[in-house]
């Protein structure tokens, strides 16, 4: 989807070889970060924005998040519904279903007392995403963005999987 509407971009302003430049230094890219991705193939993701304590927006296939979780060959956890702007809003409870090997992926932003409300909760004390090694919190990334969004959506990701950066709750 993403590729058709660039190819279209750069038709309508003019500029279809900038628009192909752009989506083959994207292929270059996404497969670089496949590459490095290869271990985390197997645990499923479950990208998170926390709207409060307990209630969260959990992104599916059709999100930016989803579409580059797939470019790197990653799981994504959530397949259950999602709206136009590929996310679903749930609460914290919901997360229980998602598989017992599941990562949480937490976009920033989020408001500041999320993190001590959650440490307080009974619920979040029982899930296993409360421990460091199941979660990961990352910068903001528009999420409503195209390449250039998914292309910082995979290089903070690839940071944080590997552990050469964690973004503080």
């Amino acid at each position: 989807h993403t590729v058709q509407q660039t190819q279209q971009l750069g038709r309508l302003i003019g500029k279809p070889a900038a628009s192909s430049a752009l989506l083959t230094q994207s292929d270059r890219y996404f497969a670089y970060q496949q590459a490095l991705l290869a271990p985390y193939r197997s645990q499923p993701l479950a990208v998170v924005q926390f709207i409060d304590a307990r209630h969260l927006r959990i992104y599916g296939h059709n999100s930016l998040y989803g579409q580059t979780l797939e470019r790197l060959q990653l799981r994504n956890a959530w397949s259950g519904k999602t709206n136009a702007w590929g996310f679903n809003q749930i609460g914290v409870l919901q997360l229980a279903k998602l598989p017992a090997n599941t990562r949480l992926v937490v976009v920033h932003p989020h408001p500041a007392n999320v993190q001590q409300q959650l440490n307080k909760s009974v619920l979040w004390q029982r899930l296993p995403f409360r421990q460091a090694q199941h979660q990961l919190v990352l910068p903001a990334v528009w999420s409503f963005g195209a390449l250039p969004s998914m292309q910082r959506f995979a290089n903070t990701l690839t940071l944080g999987l590997t552990g050469k950066q964690v973004t503080p709750w």
